[in-house]
């Protein structure tokens, strides 16, 4: 039933058939049988199959919405049986929010390597609320988000302040602005990245603070959500400074605005109290905090140089 349901995630999530066959492995009629299997079952369409594009029916939208919970909780006892089974405790665990794709985060993890080079770092980059579940299950030691709030019993550390940014291909046209509005991006589809079970929770959460108007569409990883920028099919929120170099020479990051000031984030670490690695944790928020003023730094000295 599990691949069942991934394949009706992927065919909604892609819209696209063939893609989805390429993904398993397998011939879009064996997708199109899966699909009709789960169809027989219920007993109604779920796709709407005659269009351009395929598009859910509101019994899909329902049954999505409602096998969300049964996947969630798959992929957390998944992730607990990987956790369970690994030897080595004395790593830090660190889940990036997906949103902070600066330099900083990386430099900041190489310099914690080198400096302590037994404490392994296991970093996962995910959605904002995929990575809040891990922690709460203890899957992770520390997440590094741009979001503030955290529950009871977990430490909300400040690490530094910075400008949020639509990343979109050069090819298209609002890439002659200097900066951008989300209602300047409201045909434009928003690239993000969530997990299956935790989209309608990341779709809620950037529209709120955002403000975004148009649709969303869904990543497994921040790279594949920026390369899809690049070619042109929507944009991507990014927090953090510049983009790495020989990324994508398509792709171009112009500051967000509300359409007077700048739509700034505060970048925050969020560890449970009491967590026995707590001293590291600290280190390696200070790391990522001397990261950030060396990028506004450089950055101040370019203006300088262009004057």
């Amino acid at each position: 039933m599990l691949y069942k349901f991934d394949v009706l995630y992927r065919v909604a999530w892609h819209r696209d058939i063939a893609y989805v066959a390429s993904e398993f492995r397998t011939t879009a009629a064996e997708i199109m049988n899966t699909l009709r299997e789960i169809e027989k079952e219920i007993g109604t369409p779920l796709f709407h199959y005659g269009r351009a594009e395929l598009s859910l029916t509101p019994a899909g939208r329902k049954y999505l919405k409602c096998t969300e919970a049964l996947n969630a909780a798959y992929e957390r006892l998944c992730r607990e049986i990987r956790e369970e089974s690994r030897q080595d405790e004395s790593g830090l665990r660190i889940g990036w929010n997906a949103l902070c794709v600066g330099n900083e985060y990386r430099r900041a993890a190489a310099k914690l390597a080198q400096i302590i080079p037994d404490a392994e770092t296991d970093v996962s980059v995910r959605g904002h609320a995929e990575l809040s579940d891990m922690l709460l299950h203890g899957q992770l030691d520390v997440i590094i988000t741009s979001r503030r709030e955290n529950g009871e019993g977990f430490t909300c550390q400040r690490i530094a302040k910075t400008e949020c940014a639509a990343e979109i291909s050069q090819e298209n046209r609002l890439s002659k602005y200097k900066t951008l509005t989300a209602k300047q991006l409201r045909y434009l589809p928003c690239l993000a990245v969530a997990s299956i079970g935790t989209q309608t929770q990341e779709e809620e959460y950037l529209r709120s603070r955002y403000g975004i108007e148009s649709g969303f569409e869904f990543h497994e990883t921040a790279a594949e959500a920026r390369r899809a920028a690049a070619s042109g099919r929507g944009y991507f929120i990014a927090v953090g400074g510049k983009i790495p170099e020989n990324f994508c020479r398509s792709l171009i990051r112009l500051p967000l605005t509300d359409g007077k000031r700048p739509v700034l984030e505060e970048i925050c670490a969020i560890y449970r109290d009491g967590n026995e690695k707590g001293e590291l944790i600290r280190a390696f928020c200070d790391m990522i905090a001397d990261e950030f003023r060396r990028e506004r730094l450089g950055a101040e000295e370019e203006e300088l140089e262009d004057e």
